[in-house]
């Protein structure tokens, strides 16, 4: 597919509103703002929220920032996932290798217990996780480098 025809699919998809915005990670410095308020890359015009808001929202500031869902609209919970959102390659990445992960997800499910050794990047982690959500059961997971777990 030549550049032209791929850029002609993005510009059709931004103008159905089909595109999640997402934050871009620009380099640091003091002229510019803080990257958390800069505007989602080729902004597309924010629909009105039709639903009704509340008046409060309960959120908890900890190791991460936690909003509570329960009174706000589907609307208002999907903007604020948007706004959340930055982009990583890497999920991309792996993204890409779903059905090498929908291979090995079969090849194990059919065994009570097994060893997936892929190369890294490949989404052992996201086949673990497919794995546990599969078989409903609690899990223990153990990891051997302080990275992995970090």
């Amino acid at each position: 597919m030549s550049r032209e025809a791929a850029e002609a699919i993005v510009i059709a998809a931004q103008r159905k509103g089909d595109l999640v915005g997402v934050r871009i990670s620009v380099p640091e410095d003091e002229d510019r703002p803080d990257p958390w308020t800069l505007p989602p890359s080729r902004k597309r015009i924010e629909l009105p929220i039709n639903e009704p808001l509340p008046k409060s929202a309960q959120l908890i500031r900890a190791n991460l920032l936690y909003v509570e869902k329960r009174g706000l609209p589907s609307a208002m919970q999907n903007r604020l996932l948007r706004l959340a959102a930055f982009q990583n390659p890497e999920f991309y990445k792996a993204q890409s290798m779903r059905p090498f992960q929908e291979e090995a997800v079969s090849g194990i499910t059919s065994h009570d217990d097994g060893i997936l050794c892929a190369p890294t990047a490949f989404g052992k982690t996201a086949v673990a996780a497919w794995l546990i959500v599969e078989r409903e059961v609690n899990t223990l997971i153990l990891v051997h480098r302080q990275q992995l777990m970090d």
